[in-house]
């Protein structure tokens, strides 16, 4: 019976133990269920913040490469994809890399040892959607080490930058097309610096060569040589202008046109362009622009031989002309109403490269002595001294597609009357003309023409000269055709002077110098009579009747 007070305290203790067990359990329940209400809170935290971020969250495993464990729902909007998609898929982002990207992201990822993550890597590189859209991604990636300092887990974060690239894209292609137009303005400087002495001197050969054929018989041993000549001064008047187009510096005659019906009316001329085994289509709408005519036909010629070069075996060329309303800035345009015309051929294409040189003066991919390479430049430049814009779209065994947006222009209430046709015979006449040039041979030649004309000729060097001779000569001067820049004085400051004197007196102009060289000396080209250098004898014969005869 001694050992029964024991065992009774011995109870009584497990019962106290019992109780601070349990009081202990529930302590650490309470304490485990304030953990779970904080881990919660805190995994919400962060899960909110995650599904806030601008870009997809992901980590994965470094030893299970290529498989996340984790995509924040961020996929669904970048790739359209979701997050179980990605997961279940181990070749998923493999296969989601652009194939031209493929391989260059492969073999940097490949480089990456779990050592090397102690900061921030980052690619950048194409993804393909799951409606197969492309979209530039930046992929910046970290490692998560343990407590011993060995990587673990690659954390990391996929930002869509594809308006970014775009923006950089266009940068890029506005610094492009700067970089051209300053070659162009360069070009430009030197072609109107030139363009004067070099078609004085054409004009010598061209008006010289004309008289001397006027004073030959087809059957002289002679005629054919002179012809020749005048043939060749022909050629490089021709080159001569092209380059002034290429700088946008040649004179325009711009006026009211439905693009549509140009296009139309130049069918049959396309056609035998083009020849036989090239089907020609036209699509056209009617849209009215402010246009040079004789220079816009000149693109479309332009454009079609070089599809014509393209489709050595056959093909099609499509010319199509629509009226389009741009709302925001495109192909380098302001925003407005436009009228495209579009010329798409069927040939062997082009690559970046050459899409990118195309509009380069003297650049040609044809085989020597195949062309000039101021064709396409020229093209550019008509354009845009047009305040056009012109764009190409080129792929490989592709075609070539140009298009050109002119702004469109309310159609007049009346249309303008039509020019009556040129006569084929060279007009005479027997009025006075005042010749003001300071080029002594261009003088000379001019006066020769026009006195065989039929016309007296008051022949002066220069502005005080000029002056001088008007004033000595007792009778009406008709014209005054005088040359735009001279060493004393504008021709236009000339004109000025004397039509205050001889109210009656018509001017023409003569120059080979660009519209804006004119605009420095007070002229309009679209205002006043010009004729440009070099001109031949029927030329200046007819700008003379039209200015004396009150026609357009």
């Amino acid at each position: 019976m001694g050992d029964t007070p024991n065992l009774a305290d011995a109870l009584r203790k497990i019962a106290e133990a019992k109780s601070d067990v349990d009081r202990l359990a529930q302590d650490i329940g309470r304490a485990l269920s304030a953990l779970e209400r904080l881990v919660g809170a805190t995994e919400s935290r962060y899960r909110a913040l995650v599904e806030q971020l601008p870009g997809v969250v992901y980590y994965r495993a470094l030893d299970a490469p290529g498989i996340p464990s984790f995509v924040s729902p961020q996929v669904q909007e970048l790739l359209g994809f979701s997050p179980e998609e990605v997961l279940r898929d181990p070749n998923f982002w493999r296969d989601r890399v652009h194939p031209d990207d493929r391989d260059r992201i492969v073999a940097e990822q490949s480089q990456f040892e779990p050592t090397q993550f102690r900061v921030p890597v980052y690619g950048e590189y194409r993804m393909l959607r799951k409606n197969g859209d492309v979209v530039w991604v930046k992929n910046y990636a970290l490692a998560v080490r343990d407590e011993c300092e060995r990587a673990r887990f690659v954390l990391g974060i996929l930002i869509d930058v594809t308006q970014s690239k775009r923006l950089e894209d266009e940068r890029r292609e506005l610094e492009r097309q700067l970089q051209q137009a300053q070659r162009m303005e360069a070009i430009g400087r030197l072609a109107g610096g030139v363009a004067h002495d070099f078609n004085n001197s054409l004009t010598v050969v061209l008006s010289y060569g004309a008289l001397a054929l006027e004073m030959l018989t087809p059957d002289d041993p002679v005629h054919a040589d002179v012809s020749e000549i005048v043939r060749a001064a022909e050629r490089a008047h021709a080159t001569t202008q092209q380059l002034l187009a290429v700088s946008r510096r040649q004179i325009l005659r711009p006026t009211e046109v439905d693009l549509g019906n140009i296009v139309n009316a130049m069918a049959p001329m396309l056609q035998r362009l083009l020849g036989e085994d090239i089907e020609l289509v036209l699509e056209t709408q009617s849209g009215s622009v402010k246009i040079d005519v004789a220079q816009i036909e000149n693109v479309i010629l332009n454009l079609a031989a070089n599809a014509r070069d393209a489709m050595r075996t056959g093909g099609r060329l499509t010319l199509r002309t629509e009226r389009v309303a741009l709302e925001s800035a495109h192909a380098g345009t302001t925003p407005g109403r436009y009228v495209l015309l579009s010329v798409a051929d069927t040939g062997h294409g082009m690559d970046r490269a050459t899409r990118e040189c195309i509009f380069e003066p003297f650049f040609s991919n044809k085989e020597p002595g195949k062309g000039t390479g101021l064709g396409l430049a020229s093209v550019y430049g008509i354009v845009e001294q047009s305040a056009g814009r012109i764009r190409v779209s080129s792929q490989p065994g592709q075609g070539t597609t140009f298009k050109i947006y002119l702004p469109e222009v309310e159609t007049s209430a009346v249309a303008p009357a039509a020019a009556p046709p040129e006569r084929d015979d060279v007009p005479r006449g027997s009025e006075t003309v005042l010749l003001v040039e300071d080029d002594d041979i261009v003088r000379r030649v001019t006066g020769i023409m026009l006195t065989k004309l039929g016309y007296e000729v008051l022949e002066a060097s220069g502005m005080d000269h000029a002056i001088d001779r008007s004033n000595r000569h007792e009778g009406p001067i008709d014209v005054l055709l005088t040359d735009v820049v001279m060493p004393q004085g504008s021709g236009h400051l000339l004109a000025e002077k004397l039509t205050a004197i001889r109210k009656d007196m018509k001017v023409i102009y003569m120059s080979g110098y660009a519209p804006d060289t004119l605009a420095e000396h007070g002229l309009v080209a679209e205002r006043v009579v010009i004729l440009e250098k070099p001109f031949s004898g029927p030329g200046l014969a007819r700008a003379i009747r039209r200015v004396l005869d009150g026609r357009p």
